[in-house]
């Protein structure tokens, strides 16, 4: 049998669909803005500003 500690890591370690949710849309944020920095960075100068350029992208006026 189980001692008490594995049960308490065991109900510790679980992953709450709350917890799944915020890892998910954490890492799609994440991905959005290195994507925006990115295509920013890679887009040719016409005129614009890479703050300019980032911010369009982020709002994703490409």
């Amino acid at each position: 049998s189980p001692t008490r500690n594995q049960i308490e890591f065991h109900t510790a370690a679980k992953m709450h669909p709350a917890i799944i949710v915020v890892l998910v849309i954490g890492a799609l944020s994440e991905m959005w803005v290195v994507f925006a920095v990115s295509y920013a960075a890679l887009q040719r100068d016409d005129g614009r500003g890479y703050y300019r350029r980032v911010t369009d992208a982020l709002r994703f006026k490409l």
